[in-house]
């Protein structure tokens, strides 16, 4: 009689150690999570920042024959890396028409060319997977700030081969004569 309970005890213990540890592993990994699609309102709200769709990332859809013109430097594109070192690393784009925007671009945006502004950034990066936020979006007399930031966790590698990352930002009206993109790398 004492096997039996030790046998039914021991299985007790198990499965509550095993459902412990599920559910100790759900919250590890959804707290390790640093990709944020909220920006800090305290930040942006002079200029109505929205983020394009659920993510910021963006694949462009070229109009015919304008790929090229926009390709950063040191990316691969079509298996061939981008040697010209007459062209950008990065580069924002400010789209506050349709025809200005459908000039280069194919993509359907959700975009209110009357009232609001896209921002596209991109930029060659080593670590296309690593989680990207916004961290500042502001003007200053008459060039437009972007900061984005790249948070690398700590003991993990994942660089890859250099890649061209597009990033669309939604704002409220704005005209800039330039911009500056900064991109920080924070380690967690």
């Amino acid at each position: 009689m004492a096997n039996i309970k030790d046998s039914y005890f021991k299985k007790a213990i198990l499965c509550l150690l095993a459902l412990v540890m599920n559910v100790s592993g759900i919250f590890m990994l959804s707290g390790c999570n640093n990709k944020s699609n909220s920006v800090n309102i305290t930040d942006f709200w002079e200029y109505n920042v929205k983020f394009q769709g659920e993510i910021i990332e963006w694949q462009p859809q070229f109009a015919d024959n304008v790929e090229p013109l926009y390709y950063t430097y040191l990316s691969f594109h079509n298996g061939e890396q981008v040697l010209d070192e007459n062209m950008p690393k990065d580069r924002v784009l400010i789209f506050n028409t349709e025809k200005e925007y459908s000039a280069i671009f194919t993509n359907k945006v959700n975009v209110n060319f009357s009232t609001d502004t896209l921002v596209i950034s991109t930029f060659t990066t080593s670590y296309p997977v690593s989680n990207w936020r916004l961290k500042k979006l502001y003007k200053s007399d008459e060039q437009l700030n972007v900061t984005f930031v790249r948070y690398r966790q700590k003991g993990v590698d994942d660089a890859t081969r250099p890649i061209q990352k597009w990033i669309a930002v939604k704002m409220s009206k704005q005209n800039a004569s330039s911009t500056k993109l900064t991109i920080e790398t924070r380690t967690v």
